[in-house]
Order: C-alpha cells, then sequence, then structure tokens
C-alpha cells in the first residue's frame, strides 16, 4: 500500500510542486492539502494519513501548535516537518512537541522521499549539520559521575543507546550486538518509554548527558 499524506504548507505553489514531485513516484499517495495550521489538522482529522508533510510558518496556527494538536488528537499520524528554518530551537521544539521528522526544502527529493519513508516506519530523522549541533551542545554539558547513574535502562539498552548516540543507524547498531534490526527497535522502543522522551535525538541527548564515554556496549 502506499503511503498516505497531507501536505500543509500557505504557498500554494510550494504545496503543487511538493505534490507533483510526490505523484513521480507510486510510493506516495497525497490524500489532501492545507494552507493553514487549522486547516491541516481538520484534513489530519478526516482523512488519518500516514504522514503529514508540515511547514513551521504559517496562519492559522503555526507548524509546532499543529504538530501538538496533530499528536493530540490523530496520534497514528506522523509529523514529518518540512521548512526552510535552520534554527536549532525550531528542530528541538518540533521534536519536543512529537514530530517525527524534521526536514529542510534544500534537501534533494530522493532525502525527502527516504524521509518520509522513515517516519511512516516508525523512524526519526533530523538533518545531519543539525542533529551534530545539538547532540554537541548537549555533551558539553555532560554530567559527571559514573555510568547510568540512576538509569532506569538495562545494560542491554544502554548499549543501544550509547551506539545511537554516537551516529549509529539500526543496522548498525545491529551488527554490532549481533542482534536482528527488529530486535534493535524494540530495545529502542522500551528506551523511548522509560526515558520519556519522544524521540531518537532527545534519547541521544539523554545518553550523552548521562552515560559515560567507556560505557560498553552488550551485556
Amino acid at each position: 500500500m502506499p503511503i498516505r499524506l497531507v501536505l500543509a504548507d500557505d504557498h500554494t505553489m510550494v504545496r503543487q510542486a511538493i505534490r507533483d514531485l510526490l505523484r513521480t513516484d507510486p510510493e506516495f499517495d497525497v490524500v489532501g492539502e492545507a494552507g493553514s495550521g487549522e486547516e491541516a489538522l481538520e484534513r489530519t482529522r478526516e482523512s488519518r494519513p500516514d504522514v503529514l508533510l508540515l511547514d513551521i510558518h504559517m496562519p492559522g496556527g503555526d507548524g509546532l501548535w499543529t504538530t501538538s494538536e496533530v499528536r493530540r488528537e490523530v496520534p497514528s499520524t506522523r509529523v514529518l516537518v518540512l521548512t526552510v528554518s535552520t534554527e536549532d530551537d525550531h528542530l528541538t521544539e518540533s521534536l519536543r512537541r512529537g514530530a517525527a521528522g524534521y526536514m529542510l526544502k534544500s534537501s534533494s527529493a530522493q532525502a525527502l522521499f527516504q524521509a518520509i519513508r522513515d517516519v511512516a516506519q516508525g523512524e526519526t530523522t533530523v538533518p545531519g549539520s543539525m542533529a551534530a549541533r545539538i547532540l554537541a551542545a548537549l555533551g558539553a554539558q555532560r554530567e559527571r559521575g559514573g555510568t547510568g547513574f540512576g538509569s532506569p535502562l538495562s545494560t542491554r539498552e544502554q548499549g543501544v543507546l550509547k551506539l545511537l548516540s554516537r551516529g549509529a543507524t539500526n543496522r548498525d547498531i545491529a551488527e554490532a550486538l549481533e542482534i536482528s534490526e527488529n530486535t534493535v527497535k524494540a530495545h529502542l522502543k522500551s528506551v523511548l518509554r522509560k526515558l520519556g522522551v519522544n524521540n531518537r535525538v532527545e534519547a541521544a541527548g539523554w545518553a550523552l548527558r548521562h552515560l559515560d564515554d567507556d560505557a560498553v556496549p552488550g551485556g
């Protein structure tokens, strides 16, 4: 089945360009469009798409407000922010409110297609350069004092999380720990739940603050 999407951007020509681009690949099905935050929420309620592709700057409720409302009212829909903003605050606030991904409009078509696939499959995706800046800032605030002090995570979960914080993909983690990618996904789901965070970036930030550099994967 194709991935069903709603497009939300207040610029009609931008929406049309994205819609036409997505229609070049039968893997995607655009089932609705919106020009404001309120309209995006309404279209999402109506069609319950797999992914809401959402701009940050819109009238009638911006992308941050819309992300919060969609996650509250239609939690089955994954939100992928597509914006020109390279502000770290926009990225972190989007993720805090439950967005599954953050993409720049300067990205290539193939990068956008892959980001949509990733968030539809339950992954989190952010621009590498922005993620690196955020993780570096978090790392500078590291709290020394023992590996996983007070950590609710198992040794295996700590190992998975430590590899994640180093930029490893699910496949990389699976190969390093000699487990399946499905097992990695299960561990990460448990990690997010236990830490009370929304996504991989926030979990990686937690690891940089609480896990020592010599934490050993596995267990």
